[in-house]
């Protein structure tokens, strides 16, 4: 394979899809992760489904500020899954409850954190997202 395919030699203007999934750790990731091309896809009416994966301290000051995000980004409300905020595990009721997601959504594009994240919860999402391909 391509080094390009692994590593991108060049900016694109917005991703190109027809319906985007963004898994976020925690409430404000799928903002400071990937905000600015929710923006752009949203305004070119491209849906955006967004879960945000585990609730900790100011779990409600934290839900309401992600909500007030997505209004303003301008896509739905984002899926609350509440797992424990430290805890997450890539494990295979995680890996399940992505596919089960992804599928409820009809995303052909799935934003996620990196394998190189350093706080375990984006680790153990994006574990988790490398093994959804195994159960599609």
């Amino acid at each position: 394979m391509r080094e390009s395919f692994h590593v991108p030699y060049t900016a694109l203007a917005c991703l190109e899809a027809g319906r985007v999934a963004v898994l976020a750790p925690h409430a404000d990731d799928e903002v400071f992760g990937c905000g600015g091309t929710l923006a752009l896809l949203v305004e070119r009416q491209v849906p955006v489904s967004v879960a945000v994966v585990s609730s900790g301290a100011d779990a409600e000051v934290r839900r309401g500020e992600s909500l007030c995000a997505a209004r303003i980004l301008g896509y739905d409300p984002p899926a609350f899954w509440d797992l424990e905020d430290g805890g997450v595990v890539a494990d295979e009721a995680l890996v399940r409850r992505i596919v089960l997601w992804l599928k409820e959504t009809g995303a052909d594009l799935l934003l996620a954190p990196s394998l190189w994240e350093m706080h375990r919860d984006h680790r153990a999402v994006s574990g988790a997202v490398r093994n959804v391909a195994s159960h599609r």
